[in-house]
């Protein structure tokens, strides 16, 4: 059942990545909906099962373009690979936590994917350009992310329990040592 809805949620992103994503854009920046449903699934998926479904995922991804393939590949492995580092270091359950995360990975896959493809080419990348592109869609990106996490926690309530840093229940009676 794990994996059924794994499964759906991939089938979900990328159909959407691929057929509204454009629809979505602002001022022609559109939202990398991948790299938001990777980071928005990272907290479900740890170790080699994460880095295994960023590697399906890479290789759908660049199976969609008509660039080379293994370049999503390796930028998704390496995002998931960082992504798992960062939710063991950052204890937050802030929303701003996965849009960040999402916008930083956004933005430097976009300027890593853009240069990398245009020096294989024998090109020299314009970064001003690629910077700006990049910036444009990694906001777009982690804000719709953020909006998406705080509206999830409105529909699904959190228990005391799912809330990092709770103070664990104390009991208020008082017993003597000696009974």
């Amino acid at each position: 059942m794990y994996w059924l809805g794994i499964t759906i949620w991939t089938y979900l992103v990328f159909v959407l990545q691929s057929a509204f994503a454009s629809h979505l854009a602002i001022a022609g920046y559109a939202p990398q909906l991948v790299i938001a449903g990777l980071v928005l699934i990272v907290a479900h998926i740890a170790g080699r099962q994460g880095i295994f479904l960023a590697a399906i995922w890479g290789l759908i991804s660049d199976c969609q373009t008509d660039g080379r393939i293994g370049l999503h590949l390796c930028c998704f492995v390496s995002l998931m690979f960082v992504t798992q580092q960062m939710h063991a270091w950052w204890k937050s359950s802030s929303p701003v936590k996965p849009g960040a995360l999402a916008a930083t990975f956004v933005f430097a896959h976009g300027i890593a994917s853009v240069c990398f493809v245009r020096l294989l080419d024998g090109q020299p990348p314009e970064v001003s350009v690629v910077c700006v592109q990049a910036a444009g869609s990694a906001l777009f990106t982690g804000l719709f992310v953020s909006g998406a996490v705080l509206a999830a926690r409105f529909v699904v309530p959190r228990t005391p329990a799912d809330v990092v840093g709770a103070a664990p229940t104390v009991s208020n009676k008082w017993h003597m040592l000696t009974e």
